[in-house]
């Protein structure tokens, strides 16, 4: 999640053990720092025979300053998932060219205005 002007950007994990981290980019791979003061998130799971649905709720004000009474926020939304053979396949709202890079800036399309 990155506010739309600005090239510093939030990364939040999520799995389906409930297991959570948000890490804090100043750039594009640079700087990283884990985000020890985000709020936990809500995680919901729900596991069915041929599907599993994670469902994340984050409190965005509170990672974002919260004083803005106006964001555009730019989103990526990605999956890295594990077949039963330990096969990995790579899963985005927008890949740009090349090997997967969720980090890419062509690859948070979703726009939002809070």
């Amino acid at each position: 999640m990155r506010v739309a002007s600005e090239p510093r950007y939030l990364e939040f994990n999520f799995a389906p053990s409930r297991a959570w981290a948000v890490y804090r980019f100043a750039a594009r791979r640079e700087a990283m720092a884990v985000l020890l003061e985000a709020p936990a998130p809500q995680i919901l799971v729900r596991r069915a025979p041929a599907h599993l649905t994670l469902e994340a709720s984050v409190s965005v004000g509170d990672l974002t300053g919260g004083g803005a009474s106006a964001l555009h926020l730019r989103l990526g939304a990605a999956a890295v998932l594990e077949d039963d053979n330990g096969r990995l396949s790579y899963w985005a709202l927008c890949h740009p060219p090349g090997k997967p890079d969720f980090h890419h800036p062509d690859g948070f399309v979703l726009e939002l205005d809070l």
